[in-house]
C-alpha cells in the first residue's frame, strides 16, 4: 500500500519510488519538509504524529519534482 494510512496518534505515509535517492514529505500547513526513510523494497516511509486527515501534503522527490496527495 502507498499513500496515507491513518493510525492511532497520526498518519503513516508510504511512497513506492525505487529510482529515487531521497523522498521527503512536505506539510503545507507548517511548511515543514520531513525526510522519509528508504526501505529495502523500494518504498519510502514516515510516520507523523498528531497529523489530521484534512492536512494538505505532497511528496518531494530527489529531482525536485513534487506530487500532491
Amino acid at each position: 500500500m502507498h499513500g496515507p494510512s491513518f493510525e492511532d496518534g497520526g498518519v503513516r505515509f508510504r511512497l513506492w519510488a525505487p529510482a529515487q535517492e531521497r523522498v521527503s514529505l512536505a506539510l503545507e500547513s507548517s511548511g515543514s519538509l520531513i525526510p522519509m526513510e528508504r526501505r529495502g523494497d523500494g518504498f519510502f516511509e514516515v510516520f507523523v504524529e498528531g497529523l489530521g486527515g484534512n492536512a494538505l501534503n505532497r511528496f518531494e522527490l530527489s529531482e525536485g519534482n513534487a506530487a500532491l496527495l
